[in-house]
């Protein structure tokens, strides 16, 4: 099938998340976006806990770090002065690893009618994750568009067609819920 136009988004995430690129297809104008808040879903009340929610437009991420990406997770952690000075004397011992035993969230918001100009109905939007660690659900404006069986691996390339979820001219909100491998071995 030919298309006239289409939008990729490709977001690379690195335990848990790096680099976000959208590009039209058609003129090859690609714009980044490196601003996300991130959360421990330990730090978010119960009636929040839940994708369908934290992708919502209405939902409050204002108490949530500000990330920068690419980044991993201790790195976000680092540019929020979570820790300071990690490879100085002992001072990463200082990380308890007990939170990191829980999922985090990672959301950020964005317009496409912003981004791109000329963007329509008939445009085709994929989404391209590119590196996730460990497990994701991923929900758009409201909706799952991937679960953690789906995305599960070290650094696979995860790609999806997002045009039935997406709104053109308004903003839409990406929640990913992040997990590190569980090691259930035993000898």
């Amino acid at each position: 099938m030919f298309l006239v136009s289409c939008l990729k988004i490709t977001i690379f995430l690195v335990f848990l998340l790096g680099l976000v690129d959208y590009i039209y297809c058609d003129n090859s104008k690609t714009v980044e976006i490196n601003k996300w808040s991130l959360i421990s879903s330990s730090n978010i009340n119960v009636e929040g806990r839940n994708g369908r929610e934290i992708s919502k437009r209405y939902f409050d991420d204002n108490e949530w770090y500000t990330v920068t990406t690419p980044s991993t997770l201790m790195g976000g952690l680092v540019e929020n002065n979570v820790y300071e000075n990690l490879y100085y004397g002992t001072n990463l011992q200082s990380v308890d690893s007990e939170q990191f035993d829980v999922p985090w969230w990672y959301r950020t918001t964005f317009n496409l009618s912003s981004l791109f100009s000329g963007i329509d109905v008939d445009d085709t939007v994929r989404i391209t994750f590119k590196g996730i660690n460990y497990r994701a659900n991923i929900w758009l404006n409201g909706k799952q568009i991937a679960d953690n069986i789906t995305v599960v691996g070290t650094f696979r390339y995860f790609d999806f067609d997002i045009t039935d979820f997406v709104n053109l001219s308004q903003d839409n909100v990406i929640a990913i819920e992040i997990t590190r491998p569980i090691d259930n071995w035993s000898p």
